[in-house]
This record gives structure tokens, C-alpha cells and sequence, in this order.
């Protein structure tokens, strides 16, 4: 038994592997070659949509916030108590101009004006006085004149009569003393005339004085009275009836409501294109020098503000005018500037069927929507949206093969893109596809299947 045992562990493994060998050799023999099949290439298929001129004005969207046109500050110029405050001077409230709202008591510059009246009235009096002298002054002088010629006469008489010994010579000195004395009578009365005529300039002058005192004292009478400067709604309050103010107290601010202005962003794509329209020059000589402040304007261009509401939209219209300052923010990296609406009660229409019950005007604090219609001075290729890649790249089909065309400027507008004709190589009439592509590159061979409608999405 032990014998057999020994012979089955020697002999059974040997058997095991020659069975192994026995069936491979048979399977191998009845496997076959598999057969060879030829791969096709795969050709995608891709929908297009043919490149446009775009046809109309280049829409730049925007948002903002409405400011006002201009905001007057009213201070006291003059010191006094506040005697009235008018029930219009009130936040809120709106004034038309030269409504009063404020007085303040003038009954001291009142008595000023009194008081440089009856000064004014007793220096013209004086003149008067001063004048009549002057006359009396005048007419003595006209004698002395001829009192003076007289005794020049009597003394060369004297003279010769001496010369004849046919007189003294005290005679002679009796007639020289005469003459002197007329003399010196009329050089009196001369200097005195200068003197009038000096103190009659001197009286003139204070008689100016007071005159200008006058008017500056009528002048703090009627600033005692507060008009509204403008039509307007009262913004803010700063003063109660029956309290005292000084010069430069700030009584209450009043908003010009002829006009507003708009406050938005342009990033600075969107200022290239518009500073790329043709400037709205006025006409001239051509012989003008050209004006550097050009540099610093933007091109009037037209705007449409939209205030948007649970009851429907409403619109105004408005330009853009100018910058807001100058230079670039430094944290968002946009440019201020500021629409201007000019009739900013007069709406364009509210789309809403039910009548609208919101505000009536464009007011400070809205938040509104701007659009600005630019008309750039070159023709601009129109792009659906979808159509763009990332990296503002497009796939262009020509002949049959994929060409990638890199966009360097754009412009969203309404769902589409927009860019300059002959720019990077895109032309009218090319194919760009708008469906999915795995693995693009450029020159591979697609099909075209046109789209049966142009893709579209919303614009921003």
C-alpha cells in the first residue's frame, strides 16, 4: 500500500500536465484568424448660419442710477432771526421759481437804509451849499479881475505924470499899493475857489460813499427775503422759524427738476466704440484752430432710460454728454459718465396695458437700464451668440473644412456679437457653425447642415 501511494504522487502530476498539453494542442487547432475590417473616417456633421452686416445702430447696454441735474445749496446772507418759513419749504415739496420761502428779519437793515438816506440827502445838500459858494466865489473873482486891471491902468497913468514931474512920488507908491492890494485880493479869491473845488470833490466823494453804503444796505433787505432760485423739490431743511442764523447758514437745498442726468459705467470696449463715431462738429471757416478740449469730450450720442416696474416699463429719451470727471476708476476699471434726459417728465410710453402708477418723472435714487445707440464710422459684421467659442473664437466652414477664426473685438447686442468687417480673416456670407463639436481642429473636413432657424439668446 505504501508502494502505491508513493506511485501515484510520481506519476500523477506528470499526467496532469501531459493532459494539459494534449488540450491546448486541440484548441489551438481549431482557432481561427480574425477577420480584417478597413475603419472609415467619420466626418461630422455641424449647422451653420451665414455671417451678416449688421444692419442697424451698434446698442450698448447699461445700467445706472439717476442723479440730479443740479443741486443748489441756499445759505443766509445775512445775520437775523428767521421771522417766516413758508409751508413749501419742506422735503419733498415742489417750488416754482421765485416762490419765497424764507425771511429773515430786516428791520435793522431797513433802519440803515433810512439812516444813509437822510446821509446821502445831507452831503447832496452840502454840494449844494458848496455850489452856491462857489458861484459867490466866482463872481468876486470877476471883480477882483477888473479891480486889478483897473489899479494897472491908474498906475502906469501915475507913471508917466512922473516921468513928466508932473506928480509926487508918493503919488507913485500910493497907486503901486493899489495895485498891489487888487492883486493880492484876486490871488485870495482864487485860492479860495481851489479850496471850494477841493472840498466840493471831497464832499462828492463822501456823498458816493454813502450812495454805495445805500445800495449795499438795500441789497441786505431783499437777501433778507429767500426765493427759490429754480423750479425745483426741496431736498433737505436746516433751519426752524424763529431761529437765528448767520451769514453762510445753510438753510435748505432745493434739486433742479428742468432736467436729469443719469450716472453709468462704460467699460472700455464700450468707449471705443463710441469714440469711434464721427465727431458732430459745427460749421465754420476751416480757418479755426482745433480745439484740444476735444480730447477730453465724448460724441453726443443718443440714449433711451428705461425704469422698469411690476406695471410695465417706461422710458425717456437722453444722450450721452459727457464724462464724469476724468480718468479711469481705479476699482472697477470703468469710465463714469453722465446721460443727460432733458425732459425727464415727458415719457416715451409705458408698455403696460394697465394705466402706470408709478413715479411720473425720472427722479434722483432710480435704478434704470440705458441703452445707447452708437453709430461707429465702419461696417460691422453681425455673429449669432452661440456662434462664439470661448476665447472669442468662431468656427468658420469653407470649402467644406473647418477654418478657427480668433475675434479680438466684440460687442454683445440683443443675443448677437458683433465685430468689424475684414476683421482676422471673417468675411460676409462665411459659414460659422452653431451646433456642439467634439475635438475641433483647424482643417478638418465637416458637413454643413444649415440651421433651420438663426439661434438666438437673450442679450445682457
Amino acid at each position: 500500500m505504501k508502494i502505491l501511494l508513493e506511485l501515484i504522487r510520481l506519476v500523477l502530476p506528470v499526467a496532469i500536465v501531459a493532459g494539459g498539453v494534449v488540450a491546448y494542442s486541440a484548441i489551438s487547432s481549431q482557432k481561427k484568424e480574425p477577420e480584417k475590417t478597413e475603419i472609415k473616417e467619420v466626418i461630422p456633421l455641424v449647422e451653420t448660419v451665414p455671417v451678416t452686416v449688421h444692419p442697424h445702430s451698434l446698442d450698448i447696454h447699461l445700467d445706472g442710477s439717476v442723479v440730479p441735474h443740479r443741486e443748489i445749496s441756499m445759505s443766509a446772507e445775512v445775520a437775523g432771526m428767521i421771522t417766516m418759513k413758508a409751508p413749501e419749504c419742506r422735503a419733498g415739496r415742489f417750488v416754482k421759481a421765485g416762490t419765497l420761502l424764507v425771511e429773515i428779519d430786516s428791520r435793522n437793515y431797513r433802519l440803515e437804509v433810512e439812516r444813509l438816506t437822510e446821509e446821502v440827502k445831507q452831503a447832496e445838500a452840502t454840494l449844494k451849499e458848496l455850489d452856491v459858494e462857489l458861484q459867490n466865489v466866482d463872481a468876486l473873482l470877476d471883480i477882483a479881475h477888473e479891480e486889478t486891471l483897473l489899479r494897472q491902468r491908474e498906475l502906469r497913468r501915475i507913471l508917466a505924470l512922473n516921468q513928466q514931474s508932473a506928480t509926487s512920488e508918493t503919488a507913485v507908491d500910493e497907486a503901486r499899493r493899489m495895485e498891489m492890494n487888487a492883486r493880492n485880493s484876486t490871488l485870495t479869491l482864487q485860492n479860495q475857489s481851489r479850496k471850494l473845488e477841493a472840498s466840493r470833490a471831497r464832499l462828492q466823494s463822501a456823498r458816493n460813499l454813502s450812495a454805495t453804503k445805500l445800495k449795499q444796505a438795500e441789497l441786505d433787505v431783499e437777501k433778507a427775503t429767500v426765493r427759490a432760485p429754480i423750479d425745483g423739490v426741496i431736498v433737505s431743511e436746516s433751519v426752524e422759524q424763529n431761529s437765528f442764523v448767520q451769514p453762510g447758514t445753510l438753510l435748505f437745498a432745493i434739486d433742479d427738476t428742468s432736467a436729469a442726468e443719469v450716472r453709468c459705467s462704460l467699460r472700455m470696449e464700450e468707449l471705443e466704440w463710441v469714440l469711434r463715431q464721427a465727431p458732430t462738429a459745427s460749421p465754420s471757416s476751416g480757418n479755426e484752430p482745433v480745439s484740444h478740449s476735444l480730447d477730453y469730450e465724448l460724441p453726443q450720442t443718443s440714449a433711451t432710460v428705461t425704469y422698469r416696474s411690476k406695471l410695465g416699463d417706461v422710458r425717456w429719451e437722453g444722450k450721452l454728454t459727457r464724462f464724469e470727471g476724468i480718468g479711469v476708476d481705479e476699482r472697477t476699471r470703468t469710465v463714469p459718465c453722465r446721460i443727460l434726459v432733458e425732459n425727464p417728465r415727458e415719457k416715451i410710453k409705458a408698455t403696460a396695458d394697465t394705466p402706470y402708477s408709478g413715479p411720473r418723472a425720472l427722479v434722483r435714487g432710480m435704478f434704470v437700464s440705458v441703452v445707447l445707440h452708437t453709430h461707429p464710422g465702419q461696417t460691422l459684421l453681425s455673429i449669432p451668440e452661440v456662434a462664439v467659442q470661448p476665447g472669442n473664437q468662431v468656427f468658420c466652414v469653407r470649402d467644406d473644412k473647418l477654418k478657427i477664426v480668433a475675434l479680438k473685438e466684440i460687442s454683445l447686442t440683443d443675443g448677437y456679437v458683433l465685430t468689424p468687417v475684414n476683421q482676422d480673416g471673417l468675411r460676409e456670407g462665411d459659414q460659422v457653425v452653431v451646433s456642439p463639436l467634439i475635438a475641433p481642429l483647424d482643417g478638418m473636413s465637416v458637413r454643413v447642415e444649415k440651421a433651420a432657424s438663426t439661434p438666438k439668446v437673450a442679450g445682457r
